[in-house]
């Protein structure tokens, strides 16, 4: 009446083949997950991503000296912006003092977060009514930062914007990073 437990008698049990199962299932969902992970786009849109990063708090510190600068920069995007359709944005700038006043220097930097082959920037101009203003041409889909870039003497402020672009201009969704 003893019984002996060989190993042949052990595969025949379907609670071995059901962890046996498991642990491939594991295995395979790892070795896939790997390989996504090494083959598809990080989505970075800087290179030196890491240097950037170890001087976060320097940036930090840069926003709050902003802040104390008191200028308030209003832009004016369209509220439909199509790909490959030509559209304005024009900014406004008001100094602590409540008056408008134009910067030395004035640049929109376009990036496209998931593709930076297609990032570009532009030279605000100044436009008839004394405002700054860029014609942008946005080539591709999708979101969008914009980085508007000031500069007055030795002050510097940078205001970014979020924007989605639809193939059929379903519309602009903007958000104020703060």
């Amino acid at each position: 009446m003893d019984e002996t437990v060989t190993g042949s008698s052990a595969l025949k049990s379907p609670w071995v083949w059901g962890w046996i199962g498991m642990i491939v299932i594991v295995m395979a969902a790892n070795v896939t997950m790997i390989h996504f992970a090494r083959s598809t786009s990080p989505g970075l849109v800087v290179k030196d991503y890491y240097e950037k990063g170890k001087n976060y708090d320097r940036t930090l510190r840069e926003r709050q000296q902003e802040k104390t600068l008191g200028w308030q920069v209003i832009p004016e995007l369209p509220q439909k912006i199509i790909v490959n359709q030509v559209f304005s944005i024009v900014l406004s700038i008001v100094g602590e003092d409540g008056e408008i006043f134009l910067p030395d220097e004035a640049t929109v930097y376009l990036f496209r977060p998931s593709d930076a082959s297609a990032d570009f920037s532009v030279a605000l101009k100044l436009n008839e009514k004394g405002m700054l203003m860029a014609e942008l041409d946005l080539p591709l889909p999708g979101r969008w930062d914009i980085i508007f870039s000031l500069s007055r003497g030795d002050e510097s402020k940078e205001v970014p914007y979020r924007v989605f672009v639809d193939k059929v201009g379903r519309g602009l969704s903007q958000h104020l990073r703060e």
